[in-house]
Parts: structure tokens; C-alpha cells; sequence
């Protein structure tokens, strides 16, 4: 599979499952609720799948060999920046309050999830340059 697929495909619909969650979790007292809730994190668990271990094999493949370790390390550490960054905006968009502050906290998610997924899809679809020699 392309590499765009993997991660452009894997990115939205990580995002489609946070803009799922926006919508399930409106009323979180309908016992319904739940069983939906726990729908749309298997469907944002099966997107993190499609692209989260080719992440480090795309790295790792797209560098000199000299260079493999750097590239691998390089990868998980901006994941983890990554990771860091977004439970913070969620955290500060929680913290906000209200009756039930999580639909606005997964629209959020989902919204930027999708715009990552689009940019992430354009930039993959783009052909390399061809190397000077």
C-alpha cells in the first residue's frame, strides 16, 4: 500500500472516530452511549494501526543507512511531542467546563486530526524531486 494510504488513510479515520466520539458523547447517560463510545475508539485504535508502526519503517527507509538510528530516534521522539501536545490542548479544552466538556474536546480532536490527515495526504502524494547528480 502507498504510503499516503497508510498515513493520510490512517490519520482520517482516527479523525472520523474523534468526530464519531464528538457526537456519541452528548448524552453519555444513555446506556446506548457507552457501546458507541466504545465503537469509535476500536475505529480510532484500527486507524492508529494502519499507520502507526510504518511511521518508523518510513523513517528508517527514507535515509542512509549510516543514518537509521537517528531517523528511528528522531520519529519516536517528535511522536511523543506529539502525543505530549495533544493531551494538553485536550486537557486545556476540558478544563473549559461546562455540563460536559468532552464533545467539544473530541470535535476538536477530530477536526485537526482530519486537516492532518489532508495535509499529511497532499505531501505524500507529491513526487519526490529527483536527485542531482
Amino acid at each position: 500500500m502507498p504510503a499516503p494510504l497508510y498515513f493520510g488513510g490512517g490519520l482520517a479515520v482516527v479523525g472520523v472516530a474523534g468526530l464519531g466520539l464528538a457526537v456519541v458523547s452528548t448524552d453519555l447517560s444513555n446506556p446506548a452511549a457507552v457501546w458507541a463510545v466504545g465503537a469509535m475508539l476500536l475505529l480510532g485504535g484500527a486507524g492508529c494501526a494502519l499507520f502507526n508502526a510504518q511511521i518508523t519503517a518510513f523513517a528508517v527507509s527514507s535515509v542512509p543507512a549510516d543514518r537509521a538510528a537517528t531517523a528511528a530516534a528522531m520519529c519516536v521522539t517528535m511522536r511523543q511531542v506529539g502525543f505530549a501536545l495533544g493531551i494538553a490542548l485536550i486537557g486545556a479544552v476540558l478544563n473549559l467546563g461546562g455540563n460536559n466538556p468532552y464533545p467539544p474536546a473530541y470535535l476538536l480532536v477530530g477536526a485537526i486530526t482530519l486537516l492532518l490527515a489532508a495535509i499529511v495526504f497532499a505531501a505524500l502524494s507529491v513526487p519526490a524531486a529527483k536527485e542531482q547528480q
